[in-house]
């Protein structure tokens, strides 16, 4: 049976049986029925004998779009085992139970900002600000220079997407000299992918 946490099973989501003599079946979890636990079964007949026979059950089209999937399995309520595919020695008359559980984690990656200054020796005012926001033009941080380390800010665990830095020029003036320039990255435009950091 399959359980999931946080998301509703993914379309096209199915278990593909595969054993000996070419044995070759796929189930789509469309076909699966609710049990008295709330669990959503669905129960085989596979061809055995008095020797184990191994077949390998394997989870397929899982994943769901800009989500981090980790899926365990267990064999009749042993350990649960990280993986996607759970091998089965079956033997005549015994009943086997493989249970997938997965859980889904919003997909996230890293953006960093870095200030390049020229002269190098101008000392930056410590209210110079930076503000992040996302696609649809919701601030998601704002930073202060005064937090950068060697001329740069990391901002960890960022959604995967589109997103824009911009730095407040009026937090940027420096007395006896004159602002120009401006960000050498796309206009400050930058996307975020999974597991990436993203530089701007």
């Amino acid at each position: 049976h399959s359980v999931f946490n946080k998301l509703n099973p993914p379309t096209g989501l199915a278990f593909n049986i595969t054993g000996p003599d070419n044995y070759n079946y796929t189930v789509y979890y469309t076909e699966f029925k609710e049990d008295a636990s709330g669990n959503m079964v669905y129960t085989i007949n596979l061809p055995a004998g008095s020797t184990a026979k191994e077949y390998v059950v394997t989870e397929i089209n899982a994943d769901v779009l800009n989500y981090v999937r980790t899926t365990t399995y267990s064999i009749n309520g042993a350990t649960a085992i990280e993986g996607s595919a759970a091998t089965v020695n079956v033997v005549t008359d015994d009943e086997y139970t493989v249970t997938f559980e997965n859980s889904y984690d919003i997909a996230t990656g890293s953006l960093e900002i870095t200030k390049i200054v020229t002269p190098n020796n101008i000392v930056l005012p410590a209210g110079l600000t930076f503000t992040v926001k996302d696609s649809a033009n919701n601030v998601v941080a704002t930073v202060l220079y005064s937090d950068f380390t060697n001329g740069s800010y990391v901002i960890n665990n960022l959604p995967i997407g589109d997103y824009t830095v911009e730095e407040n020029v009026n937090t940027a003036v420096v007395e006896n000299y004159t602002l120009t320039g401006a960000s050498v990255t796309n206009n400050g435009a930058v996307r975020i992918e999974s597991g990436a950091t993203a530089e701007v």
